[in-house]
């Protein structure tokens, strides 16, 4: 089954993960970042039986509105400059993110109460399926739908 395998990096973090679904597809499976994705033209999605993409970054902009749940804290408890360190973090581990907060903010940041709380921000603000779906993403949905691929 031929497959189109569609993501979003800013790290390099989910390109990697891409690339080791690309291999274990094998040679039927093509990798897409989501720039070269909009680059194609439609007839080229023919060829595709199955389309696989990144949910974060791709289908919903879940990151931007994490990140706005880290500025929104980081003006309640006054913390400076957060979007220096938070982009350090885009694509890494929790303890990875943790480490970075840390080398940022000192031993003394309380990096697990502020991960909770953020977490809980975005949580409240979006399971009730508001999370913004990025531009473009129904209308491929339904073409690929309308084509029949799965």
């Amino acid at each position: 089954m031929k497959t189109a395998i569609i993501y979003c990096s800013e790290t390099g973090f989910t390109q990697k993960n891409a690339q080791w679904l690309q291999e274990a597809l094998g040679e039927d499976a093509r990798l897409f970042s989501l720039k070269e994705a909009r680059k194609e033209s439609a007839s080229s999605w023919k060829e595709f039986d199955a389309v696989v993409f990144d949910m974060d970054g791709v289908i919903f902009d879940s990151e931007r509105e994490v990140m706005n749940c880290w500025v929104a804290l980081s003006e309640k408890y006054g913390l400076d400059d957060i979007l220096i360190p938070y982009y350090k973090c885009i694509g890494t581990t929790k303890d990875k993110t943790r480490q970075i907060m840390l080398d940022h903010y000192g031993d003394d940041f309380m990096f697990d109460s502020f991960s909770n709380e953020a977490s809980q921000m975005f949580h409240e603000k979006f399971d009730d399926g508001s999370l913004p779906v990025k531009t473009g993403v129904r209308e491929i949905l339904s073409y690929l739908k309308d084509k029949g691929k799965k």
